[in-house]
């Protein structure tokens, strides 16, 4: 949901709960709070993650706007305006993930999904990384905690970080290795 939609969404709630209470002429402000969190709630992109993506068919690709989040697993965004999706699919449905480059900017990323053909999208490079860290979060939380989707490393190959990325408190340049654990972004 866009930004100028969430608040004339917010605004019409604000108005009908303090329309429904009539009785107070003033809402307190922990009450205004209360109801600001509910209305929130109920809004079907509060909580979620949007993502832009190219959906790789088999004959074509497709441009769309993916939203991931616990109440709606892995969905595509159809309308916008009228926060209409379609759940793409179910974090228990995922089996692995794979992250591929294709270039310094771009990645692919592929959902595998039981017995289904996988989620095949396009994405730059960041928000790539950042969905595939997402849904494995996700399965890991809503599925089964020791579930490993989306191994950080792959054949045993270690991702080299340097000091210059501020990850060492060193004052000397330096590059060392440091292993990332399996599953954890």
């Amino acid at each position: 949901m866009r930004e100028k939609d969430l608040r004339k969404a917010i605004g019409y709630h604000m108005k009908k709960s303090q329309s429904q209470e009539p009785k107070q002429k003033v809402l307190s402000a922990n009450q205004a709070k209360i109801n600001y969190l509910e209305e929130l709630c109920d809004l079907k992109s509060f909580g979620g993650k949007s993502f832009s993506a190219t959906m790789m068919l088999q004959d074509r690709e497709s441009m769309v706007s993916l939203l991931v989040g616990s109440r709606y697993g892995i969905s595509q965004v159809v309308n916008h305006k009228l926060s209409i999706m379609t759940t793409l699919t179910e974090f228990s449905s995922i089996t692995r993930i794979e992250l591929l480059p294709e270039s310094d900017r771009v990645s692919l990323v592929k959902i595998y999904l039981q017995d289904i053909k996988p989620i095949t999208l396009l994405l730059e490079s960041v928000a790539a990384k950042e969905l595939s860290c997402l849904v494995a979060g996700y399965c890991r939380a809503l599925v089964d905690p020791s579930l490993i989707i989306f191994p950080w490393t792959q054949d045993g190959k270690q991702h080299r970080v340097s000091a210059e990325e501020g990850m060492l408190p060193h004052t000397h340049t330096h590059t060392h290795t440091h292993t990332h654990t399996p599953g954890l972004c």
